[in-house]
């Protein structure tokens, strides 16, 4: 899983758990990366079938049936809810 960096530990992360072949995934990730031009975060990619293949069951039991769900510290929403506006209103009530 991506960590930022020290320099990074300041701004909010953003994680996007998605899974192989998922074309909703796909488009969140694009509407998260045009966000990231005007908004401040780092962005986390959390691959739930990677997770169980190396052993890890957490997140493919949690959102094997919700993906993509976008995480701002702790807040989530399914990926097909998902907006900028809430993206932007996540992050300001949201301290990193």
């Amino acid at each position: 899983r991506d960590q930022p960096t020290n320099n990074q530990s300041m701004r909010a992360v953003v994680r996007l758990f998605t899974a192989p072949q998922c074309a909703l995934c796909e488009s969140t990730k694009v509407v998260l990366q045009a966000a990231r031009l005007s908004l401040p975060f780092d962005l986390c990619e959390v691959d739930i079938a990677q997770e169980l293949r190396a052993g890890d069951r957490t997140f493919f039991d949690r959102y094997r049936h919700r993906i993509p769900v976008v995480a701002v510290n702790g807040q989530e929403i399914d990926g097909h809810q998902f907006t900028y506006s809430w993206l932007e209103d996540a992050l300001k009530l949201s301290p990193p």
